[in-house]
C-alpha cells in the first residue's frame, strides 16, 4: 500500500494551485475588468478570478509551517476587499494551526476531494492507443473556451449551485456554499 507524505501532498496541491495562479495572470491581461489577483501566503497562494468564478481560493497554506491568525486575517481581507467569500482548500497534511484557526472562526467544509494516483513505473506494460489524440499547451486565445468547458463540466458533474440559488441559501443559512468558507454571520 502506498502512503502519501507531506511532500507528495504539496506537489499534488500545486497541480491545482499553479494553474489558478496562471489563470489569474492571464485574466489580468485579457480581462482586466474582472479584477483578477493573486498573492503568495504561507507557502501557497490566494487567487481571485472574479466573483462566482470556480477559480479562486486560498490553496496550499500551511504545508511549510504554522498559519497565524494574522495570516488568516490577510486571507479574509484579500477576498472581502473583492466582494467574495474567503475559501480555503485544506489537506489532512496542512499544519494543524490552519485547521484550528478555521474551526475557531466558524468555517465549514463544503466538499471533500480525494486524489488517486498510480505509479508510472509499469507504464511500459500498458497498451495505450491515442491515434487521434494530441497533447499541447493551451493558447491564450483559448482561455475563455477552456473556462466555459470547465464551467459546464462543473455544473453537469458536480451540480454547481447557481449564483442566485447560492445567494438565497447563503441568506437563509448564514453560510457560504463553496469550498471551506467562513460563516457570514461570524463576527
Amino acid at each position: 500500500m502506498q502512503f502519501v507524505d507531506k511532500e507528495f501532498a504539496r506537489r499534488t496541491e500545486s497541480a491545482e494551485e499553479i494553474p489558478q495562479v496562471r489563470y489569474a495572470q492571464l485574466y489580468r491581461k485579457l480581462r482586466p475588468e474582472i479584477g483578477a489577483a493573486y498573492e503568495e501566503i504561507c507557502g501557497g497562494h490566494m487567487v481571485f478570478a472574479g466573483v462566482g468564478s470556480p477559480i479562486g481560493r486560498a490553496i496550499a497554506l500551511g504545508f511549510d509551517g504554522k498559519v497565524s491568525a494574522a495570516d488568516l486575517d490577510r486571507v479574509e481581507e484579500f477576498y472581502r476587499s473583492r466582494g467574495a467569500a474567503a475559501q480555503v482548500d485544506v489537506s489532512p497534511l496542512n499544519d494543524l494551526s490552519l485547521l484550528e484557526l478555521l474551526k475557531q472562526r466558524g468555517y465549514a467544509i463544503w466538499e471533500l476531494n480525494q486524489v488517486l494516483y498510480r505509479e508510472l513505473k509499469d507504464l511500459a506494460t500498458i497498451e495505450v492507443k491515442l491515434a487521434d489524440a494530441r497533447i499541447r499547451p493551451g493558447k491564450p486565445e483559448e482561455a475563455d473556451l477552456f473556462a466555459k468547458c470547465a464551467g459546464e463540466h462543473s455544473r453537469s458533474t458536480y451540480g454547481v449551485v447557481s449564483d442566485a440559488r447560492r445567494s438565497a441559501l447563503r441568506r437563509r443559512s448564514g453560510r457560504s456554499l463553496r469550498g471551506v468558507r467562513r460563516r457570514t454571520d461570524h463576527p
